[in-house]
């Protein structure tokens, strides 16, 4: 953790307690939206009706 500077905030590493990482995403869901399925489904890497890999046609083959 000290690669990050964690360790200045506490003197033990942050061990033993409870801690949360929040992340804050900006949708633009109009541009979203409007992007074809094809730019939406590279921008997810995955087909999004089927949730299959870009190259493979079911979710659960492996994509080659």
């Amino acid at each position: 953790m000290g690669r990050y500077g964690l360790t200045q905030f506490h003197p033990h590493g942050w061990t033993g307690g409870s801690y949360v990482v929040v992340r804050r995403f900006r949708m633009l869901l109009s541009k979203w939206e409007s992007a074809g399925s094809s730019t939406r489904d590279s921008a997810v890497g995955r087909h999004i009706p089927s949730g299959a890999p870009l190259r493979a046609h079911k979710e659960s083959d492996r994509s080659t």
